[in-house]
């Protein structure tokens, strides 16, 4: 499951607005589109044998 990415975008809805949820959706062209969930898994990927690093220098 991908990581959420965040942009800031200048809204006149206000501050709640500024900060949303980045999705595949919001970029027009396919290859940022790609480059967004290849980003999004290698992210993911890293971060999950990171934290199994981690767990298993603990259980020592």
């Amino acid at each position: 499951m991908a990581a959420p990415r965040h942009v800031l975008t200048l809204s006149p809805a206000g501050p709640a607005e500024l900060l949303r949820p980045l999705r595949a959706n919001d970029l027009p062209d396919a290859p940022f589109r790609q480059g967004l969930f290849r980003i999004a898994t290698a992210t993911s990927r890293t971060e999950i044998a990171w934290l199994r690093e981690m767990l298993t220098s603990l259980a020592r």
